[in-house]
């Protein structure tokens, strides 16, 4: 007898679950399905400016171990003063980038570490004109 009991007690037990369950399934069916877009941010990405991308074109042409942003970052430190220094400093004292990256002209900036760029001064001398243009033109762009 308390087998018997037992055994209809599952048995309702287990048809209550899966009538429940199948009303479930029954209703989910009847919801129309919701698309959840992306939160919207207010923040956008930053916008490049030209002189930023003539500058990011010149340095793709160069060898990636002697790439300009190896050392140098626009506003953070890294290995070489930032360009944002490097702008300050020559309108302050009148320097020519250009001539500098030619080989032309003097460190004005951290002229103690000037030897540890020569070797990189020997690809700028390399370059263009119009590309050794775009970087000065980038670097003034941050001033």
């Amino acid at each position: 007898m308390k087998k018997t009991l037992l055994f209809v007690l599952f048995l309702g037990l287990a048809l209550n679950f899966t009538a429940c369950k199948g009303e479930k399934k029954e209703e989910k069916a009847k919801e129309p399905a919701k698309i959840e877009e992306p939160a919207k941010t207010e923040a956008a990405a930053p916008e490049v400016s030209p002189e930023e991308k003539a500058f990011l074109a010149v340095v793709d042409k160069i060898d990636p171990a002697n790439k300009c942003t190896v050392c140098h970052h626009a506003t953070n430190a890294g290995v070489g003063p930032n360009y944002t220094e490097v702008a300050k400093v020559y309108k302050e004292k009148g320097g020519n980038i250009v001539q500098f990256l030619k080989g032309n002209a003097e460190a004005i900036v951290l002229p103690e570490r000037f030897n540890e760029m020569q070797a990189n001064l020997e690809v700028t001398k390399k370059l263009s004109g119009e590309d050794l243009n775009a970087i000065a033109a980038y670097i003034r762009s941050l001033e």
